[in-house]
């Protein structure tokens, strides 16, 4: 059974959002524990992952709160971003 026009189209664009959160997520963490500030092209590549990811990222951010770990607070809506993606690539890719 072949693959439709719909689901790989829409296999490829959760693609590329899975790679504009991945470059978010690497930069976030650059970003925290560094002083690199990006300029550029970086700067650039940046602000698109963020606008694409945050309608997606800020909702949840507000509903979910993070984890508290001491000091420290994880938020869990990046995996949880990050695994429904996996999922929906998965489900996309049997159309």
């Amino acid at each position: 059974m072949g693959h439709t026009a719909v689901g790989t189209v829409l296999y490829y664009v959760l693609l590329a959002f899975l790679i504009l959160m991945l470059i978010r997520g690497v930069m976030s963490w650059v970003l925290a524990f560094s002083s690199y500030r990006p300029a550029g092209g970086v700067a650039v590549v940046l602000e698109v992952a963020y606008s694409v990811t945050d309608p997606v990222i800020r909702p949840l951010d507000r509903i979910l709160p993070p984890v508290r770990i001491g000091r420290a607070a994880i938020s869990l809506t990046y995996p949880i971003v990050w695994i429904a993606t996996l999922i929906l690539m998965q489900v996309v890719q049997k159309l």
